[in-house]
């Protein structure tokens, strides 16, 4: 058997980076290391001190691995916060030009995106930023095209202007080097407790199909209708199905009935629900109709599931 290697990962901390922004980042690698069931990633926090860095809440985080003598990933990310100019200086400028010869991906959250132009990254690129700084960015570096509207992606370029846009920007990593589905069920995972009603507005950048599994996924016990899902996101029903088959390789309610399924086999692992709440749960108008959906795309009857 091929011993694959995992994908290295190495996140830049800066003094007063935001806590939250790596622990998603990480979490989201974590998540789907799950999913995948093996260690599909395998990350290392960088800073530039070994006796740690502080984040914006006061909490210490000590590194796996310093930026001297720099060492090559391949995704790099850098996490900042309040005044990332402090931050720039050599170490840190030939750690992320390192990173631009050896990484296929460079990502930056919230004010990462100042040390990014501070090395002369992404110039030709859309760049995410936080709002704060935008205007001064602008100024300092009038060739770049900046954006504080949420996650971007531009080539091998993941930035995220901050906030939980840095989840969708993890989720945007993840399906690049996996697979859309293994994205979705980690975002599944990650708003396990109900997807925030501000995600969207939040993520204006998410395309059509993104938008339509989150719809799905949140609509899992009364499924929508394919005209209702259109009307959701301003397309005509054919234009969806079209774009969706192009995306995943399915059509949206063959998708929508496989989101269907997963959850209600979780249910069964999981809970002590009996088969009829299970059907009732996931959309499905009669225990023998679910039953029949369960069996077809498992090969065994719900009654045994684990």
């Amino acid at each position: 058997m091929t011993n694959i290697q995992p994908i290295r990962v190495g996140i830049l901390v800066v003094p007063g980076f935001t806590a939250l922004h790596l622990d998603l980042l990480v979490d989201g690698f974590r998540i789907a290391n799950r999913v995948e069931k093996r260690e599909r990633f395998d990350w290392t926090i960088v800073a530039e001190y070994s006796d740690g860095v502080e984040a914006s809440n006061g909490r210490v985080y000590r590194p796996d691995s310093l930026v001297n003598p720099p060492m090559a990933f391949d995704i790099a990310f850098v996490v900042a916060g309040y005044c990332p100019e402090s931050s720039v200086n050599d170490l840190v400028i030939a750690w992320l030009r390192t990173q631009q010869q050896h990484a296929a991906v460079i990502g930056a959250v919230d004010t990462g995106t100042v040390l990014l132009a501070h090395a002369g990254l992404g110039r030709g690129r859309e760049l995410a930023i936080h709002w704060e700084h935008e205007a001064v960015l602008a100024t300092s570096y009038p060739e770049l095209t900046l954006s504080s509207t949420g996650a971007v992606v531009d080539g091998r370029y993941f930035t995220s202007s901050g906030g939980l846009s840095a989840a969708t920007t993890v989720l945007s990593v993840i399906r690049r080097f996996c697979s859309a589905f293994v994205a979705g069920e980690v975002a599944h995972i990650l708003y396990q407790s109900g997807r925030p009603a501000q995600m969207d507005r939040l993520t204006p950048r998410a395309n059509p199909v993104e938008r339509v599994e989150i719809l799905m996924r949140q609509n899992l016990q009364a499924p929508l209708s394919l005209d209702e899902i259109a009307g959701a996101v301003h397309m005509h029903k054919r234009t969806l199905a079209r774009v969706f088959a192009r995306e995943r390789g399915v059509t949206p309610m063959a998708r929508y009935r496989e989101l269907r399924l997963v959850r209600a086999k979780e249910l069964l692992n999981n809970s002590r629900l009996m088969l009829s709440e299970v059907a009732h749960l996931t959309g499905f108008s009669s225990g023998s109709a679910f039953s029949t959906a369960f069996k077809n795309r498992f090969g065994y009857p719900p009654s045994q599931a684990n």
